[in-house]
């Protein structure tokens, strides 16, 4: 699969556990066409000559002052500082676990749909946690009313009123054009400074995928049973509930997608004590 014209960037933001996946050879299924993309203020002296590891913060242009906004800060490094080389790009986060024909499935769709965002954790967008009852509507509503004059729970609303089935690309894990991402970032970026006086930013971010989709007449497709997303909430911005840790650590020991048990149940005891 080498000559695949796609890479793959995984976000993290704790060093020991790009070395730990790294040790287990967690992602042997991308045949080397991976990189991680270190955000946030922790300590990188264990990977700072890791050659597939890109630290943000050290970037010349970096948002990493902006921690709220998440993933995003990892999607502006690579966009302003002209790091992706290949014509398609996979973004997903350290907490996912793949098929083993991951890579090959994603890069047959997206060439048979190179202008789409594709998917792996489709949601319903009539599930009230999409807009409703959700900490970043009310920063995306505030942003984009201000900076392109668009209410979005009108927007929204009759998007999703048209369809028997309305779903967005959640979680962040998605599949695009190195020039749709591009475009993406530059849209988005006005309306950081209102975004990040949230502590909702990193959700506004999630749902702002869709708004651009559509406002763009971007199709989105999914690809689904090649990821699972086990939703760690690294950063604290999401009110799980008890016994929460213990359903994850049950999802995460009878995860059969690359028979990876050993490496997330570790994975997992590390994130939980830290």
């Amino acid at each position: 699969m080498t000559d695949l014209d796609i890479e793959v960037f995984v976000t993290v933001h704790d060093q020991d556990i790009v070395l730990l996946q790294e040790s287990n050879r967690k992602y042997d299924c991308l045949d080397r066409k991976y990189r991680y993309i270190f955000v946030g203020s922790g300590n990188t002296d264990k990977i700072h000559d890791v050659g597939n590891v890109v630290i943000a913060r050290d970037l010349p242009e970096n948002i990493e002052q902006h921690p709220s906004l998440v993933d995003f800060t990892a999607w502006y490094g690579l966009v302003k500082n002209s790091l992706i080389v290949s014509k398609y790009v996979i973004l997903i986060q350290y907490d996912t676990v793949l098929t083993s024909d991951f890579l090959a499935r994603s890069y047959s769709k997206i060439v048979t749909n190179p202008y789409s965002i594709i998917g792996y954790v489709p949601f319903d967008m009539k599930d009230e946690n999409f807009l409703a009852n959700n900490i970043g509507a009310e920063p995306l509503y505030e942003a984009v009313l201000d900076k392109y004059n668009i209410n979005i729970y009108d927007y929204f609303g009759k998007h999703i009123q048209s369809l028997d089935v309305a779903l967005w690309p959640s979680s962040n894990n998605i599949l695009l054009s190195s020039n749709l991402l591009k475009k993406f970032v530059n849209w988005f970026c006005p309306l950081i400074p209102i975004i990040i006086k949230y502590s909702g930013a990193g959700h506004a971010f999630e749902r702002s995928i869709k708004l651009f989709s559509l406002l763009e007449g971007i199709e989105n497709l999914y690809l689904e049973e090649v990821l699972d997303h086990y939703q760690l909430n690294s950063h604290g911005t999401q009110d799980f509930q008890r016994g929460r840790k213990e359903k994850l650590r049950k999802l995460l020991v009878s995860n059969k997608l690359d028979s990876k048990k050993n490496i997330l149940y570790r994975i997992f005891k590390y994130i939980i004590n830290e």
